[in-house]
């Protein structure tokens, strides 16, 4: 997903994935890139796990150099007492919803802390109050309260209208309690790094050895997936991108996205947007290493 939505409102605009580019056009030290390579592919895609894996040309085989995961803590059912007035507020950080039919409040949505780091804006507001407006409608809306199907639906419809790291959704039940329901995602860095596929292994390994990107709706089910990485980070594939970096004909690596947020499938464009970065970050590595030589 790109900043703003589904592959957020398709990249808030071309120049911010311009500015990515440059950036790392710009950095010398692989290090470095690895950082900037993470921060960036936050912008380029809401997704549960993020993977650069390099190449190592003498041993041929792919090392996970710099992951970075979602580890999803779900609080379910606290109950407070009705507060006595529900408004909309967006901040930076934190962005307010009521849900509200006619006068009556029949509940909130609370969204902190924007999943790419970006402010809340206007058109998260918009696309939330949305989720919300289709949520007072349901005359069933107190029921939702106690099917976890149906509240990871929410959830999942949260997180393609604003992409956050911590969501509550409140509900009002008869008696005028809050029964407040709580999703929040942790970062986890460096879960695999170092850890080391022959060409060919898995779905990365087939994507180094053929130098082909693979866009996957279910990757747990395809015959080319190692399930051995997913047991290390507890993190089961379903959509998945997988794109090669490649530059001046050399592999240098490969991208790994795995999971939206939002539960939904990548796309051909969200496909070509990790392509573009991958192509990027492949560039910004080529100049490190050739930096990095000594002269003869």
């Amino acid at each position: 997903m790109l900043p703003n939505g589904g592959m957020a409102g398709r990249a808030r605009d071309a120049t911010d994935l311009d500015a990515v580019f440059r950036t790392l056009g710009s950095t010398v030290g692989v290090a470095q890139v690895l950082r900037d390579f993470l921060e960036h592919a936050r912008q380029v895609t809401s997704a549960e796990g993020l993977s650069l894996l390099l190449y190592d040309h003498e041993r041929e085989e792919l090392v996970f150099a710099a992951t970075e995961t979602l580890e999803e803590n779900a609080l379910v059912c606290h109950e407070t007492p009705l507060p006595p007035a529900v408004a909309s507020l967006m901040s930076p950080k934190r962005l307010i919803v009521p849900i509200r039919a006619d006068q009556a409040v029949l509940g909130t949505i609370d969204l902190r802390d924007r999943y790419d780091g970006r402010a809340f804006d206007d058109e998260d507001q918009r696309r939330t109050a949305t989720v919300a407006a289709d949520l007072a409608s349901r005359p069933d809306l107190e029921r939702i309260a106690h099917d976890p199907d149906a509240l990871q639906h929410i959830f999942a419809r949260l997180a393609a209208a604003a992409p956050s790291r911590d969501a509550t959704v409140v509900l009002y039940d008869r008696e005028r309690r809050e029964l407040a329901f709580r999703v929040s995602h942790a970062l986890r860095h460096g879960v695999i790094d170092g850890v080391r596929l022959h060409v060919g292994q898995g779905i990365a390994g087939w994507v180094a050895a053929h130098r082909q990107a693979v866009r996957l709706d279910d990757a747990s089910r395809d015959p080319r997936h190692d399930p051995r990485i997913a047991r290390r980070t507890g993190l089961v594939p379903r959509s998945m991108l997988c794109v090669p970096m490649i530059h001046d004909g050399a592999l240098h690596g490969v991208v790994q996205v795995i999971n939206k947020l939002d539960g939904s499938a990548f796309d051909d464009e969200e496909l070509q947007l990790v392509q573009a970065l991958a192509d990027h970050a492949a560039i910004a590595i080529a100049n490190a290493v050739r930096h990095r030589r000594p002269p003869r």
